[in-house]
């Protein structure tokens, strides 16, 4: 499990972005098929950031 947090003044910069594009590139290379991301409804910033890199929302199975 990874948690990425960027700070309100660094926000919008395209940080958070960056380091989840290096994660995916790592997780391609040693060979994982999927990754899966958990972001709570409220927030709508992480939701387009993954959304816009191409994550689909799927319903939460327990």
């Amino acid at each position: 499990m990874i948690s990425i947090v960027v700070c309100k003044e660094f926000q919008n910069r395209y940080i958070g972005r960056k380091a989840v594009v290096a994660i995916l590139s790592r997780a391609a290379k040693i060979g994982l098929k999927q990754v899966d991301v958990e972001i709570y409804d409220f927030n709508k910033q992480s939701i387009k950031m993954f959304s816009d890199i191409g994550f689909q929302k799927i319903d939460k199975v327990r």
